[in-house]
């Protein structure tokens, strides 16, 4: 990211009897604060996500992206959803992007989606989130 930010470990998770470590970027100032999640807090995060992933997959296909809104998400960490998106669902190509230290506010796309003019999304990215979330 730049100097003002680290990446560190901010959860860790259990999924099938492994302990797994997610890492995020954080600001630089942050206090660490690493959230668990046990085996059964990690099933319904899933569990969450398998009801919401016609929704998942008609945004992405469509627009490439979609919103921590679009499925109910202000408490999980965003590096969990994409974790899981692409371990569980195969959404391999599933990036976030977020402000250092917002849960809430959370923009998951597609890497490599182009639309039919030729704009690739990636690069539109940071404004998506800021039009999103600076107009609440």
């Amino acid at each position: 990211m730049d100097e003002n930010s680290r990446f560190v470990k901010i959860a860790d998770i259990i999924d099938g009897g492994r302990k797994l470590d997610i890492m995020g970027w954080v600001g630089k100032e942050t206090v660490d604060c690493v959230e668990s999640y046990n085996e059964k807090r990690t099933q319904q995060i899933v569990q969450t996500l398998e009801n919401k992933i016609q929704v998942i997959n008609r945004k992405l296909k469509i627009k490439g992206f979609f919103f921590n809104e679009d499925i109910g998400n202000v408490f999980i960490e965003p590096e969990i959803i994409v974790y899981l998106l692409k371990n569980k669902f195969g959404r391999t190509m599933l990036d976030c992007a977020k402000e250092l230290n917002q849960k809430k506010n959370a923009l998951y796309y597609d890497k490599d989606f182009i639309y039919s003019d030729g704009r690739i999304l990636k690069n539109m990215v940071e404004g998506l989130y800021y039009e999103h979330y600076k107009e609440r």
